[in-house]
């Protein structure tokens, strides 16, 4: 079932990204989940050290991790108790994401807007790598 908590926390760290209206860094919190004993937590940081894309989720045995690369599954401990690594390039997997989001959108119109975001993301991103600015 769905969570009945979700918290959230997004940034702006340059007035070009503020005003295409694209977050810098985006921090999501799902909790209380019906009948499990779970939390979910996204976090995004385009302009982190460690570029990385993970959603984690806790429960009472452990953790896991997925990313775009890899999954892996945590005990309490911080041992990886299994993972799973996908041979993907990054542009396959951003290509296999875009898809993945066009398969599951009925809404043609929210499908488009998803695009030209991604779209305005990379043009900020290789306007400031023009640049030198991380």
């Amino acid at each position: 079932g769905q969570p009945s908590s979700v918290m959230a926390s997004v940034a702006h760290s340059y007035a070009e990204t503020r005003a295409e209206r694209l977050e810098d860094a985006a921090h999501l919190l799902l909790s209380d989940f019906p009948d499990l004993d779970l939390t979910g937590h996204v976090s995004l940081c385009r302009h982190d050290v460690e570029k990385r894309e993970c959603l984690e989720v806790l429960g009472p045995d452990g953790k896991l991790a997925i990313e775009p690369e890899r999954v892996r599954l945590y005990s309490r401990t911080g041992q990886v108790v299994r993972e799973k690594v996908f041979p993907l390039s990054a542009a396959e997997a951003e290509v296999n994401m875009i898809l993945d989001a066009v398969a599951a959108s009925a809404d043609i119109d929210q499908t488009s807007r998803e695009l030209q975001h991604h779209a305005a993301v990379g043009s900020i991103v290789n306007r400031f790598a023009a640049v030198g600015v991380d």
